[in-house]
């Protein structure tokens, strides 16, 4: 029932899908305009023994009207949030819920193991598009826990329908430490043929949540501590594409590095 209306929606805007093949390189370069915002409160820390539950929001995003300027139309293929040391995550104290039940019926999935949640909007748009053009759409955004190292980030939109797309929170060495990657799966890439999703802005937040386990209570993110700066690096990194097949994914034509400074205090 949901392709009819993605071809009305694809003819209403005279999208250009026929046209010509993409050019081999996107003008402007989608990194160039990419933008990244992070926030977490409470600002005060706990400790490693005890860790403060903290609320963390992020999104990143691109201003809609540099995002529908680009040439070809490109898609984000993966995103990665680089979280500093002091920050850590409880995954495993919190109930988990399998990927097929998140799809399908996640009003199924245990209690806590919805961990976050948000909003992300994107357009369709093809080879030929004209800038400033594309069909807009608007998803609602569920994060639950998918136990080990697994987050299922869920979208709901009236064209892509439901999508999964997974997410990894694992251990890093250097100047950060947690990674959390997530990869773009095809239907929020290429969603038809000839057609590419410009996700234009990714928001949110994983609230302060906490479970009791024994006589202890664990935050799913919990702050421990808090350098003599008061400010706390939050990175983030994407690549991006054409649509372009290659292997058993797509062609990377771009990535792009970002990251801002969040308060804390003792």
């Amino acid at each position: 029932m949901r392709k009819p209306l993605l071809t009305v929606a694809l003819s209403a805007v005279a999208i250009g899908v026929a046209a010509a093949p993409a050019l081999a390189v996107q003008t402007p370069d989608p990194a160039a305009g990419q933008k990244f915002e992070a926030s977490m409160s409470p600002s005060k820390a706990g400790t490693k023994k005890k860790p403060r539950a903290v609320k963390l929001h992020v999104r990143p995003f691109h201003d809609t009207a540099f995002a529908l300027s680009v040439t070809p139309p490109f898609a984000t293929l993966n995103a990665n949030v680089w979280f500093p040391k002091e920050i850590v995550f409880n995954q495993s104290k919190f109930p988990k819920c399998s990927k097929t039940t998140v799809l399908n019926r996640p009003d199924l999935c245990p209690k806590n193991s919805l961990v976050g949640s948000g909003t992300a909007l994107g357009f369709g748009r093809g080879a030929g598009t004209p800038a400033g053009q594309g069909i807009r759409e608007n998803l609602t955004v569920q994060v639950f826990n998918g136990g080990g190292t697994q987050l299922y980030l869920r979208t709901k939109g009236s064209i892509t329908q439901n999508q999964i797309l997974d997410g990894k929170l694992t251990k890093v060495r250097g100047k950060f430490g947690t990674k959390l990657v997530v990869t773009i799966p095809k239907g929020l890439v290429t969603p038809a043929e000839g057609l590419v999703a410009t996700l234009t802005d990714f928001d949110v937040t994983l609230p302060a949540k906490t479970i009791k386990k024994g006589s202890k209570r664990y935050p799913f993110a919990g702050l421990t501590g808090c350098p003599k700066s008061k400010r706390l690096t939050v990175g983030y990194t994407s690549q991006y594409t054409d649509g372009t097949p290659e292997g058993l994914g797509f062609k990377v034509t771009s990535s792009s590095n970002a990251s801002v400074k969040v308060k804390c205090r003792r």
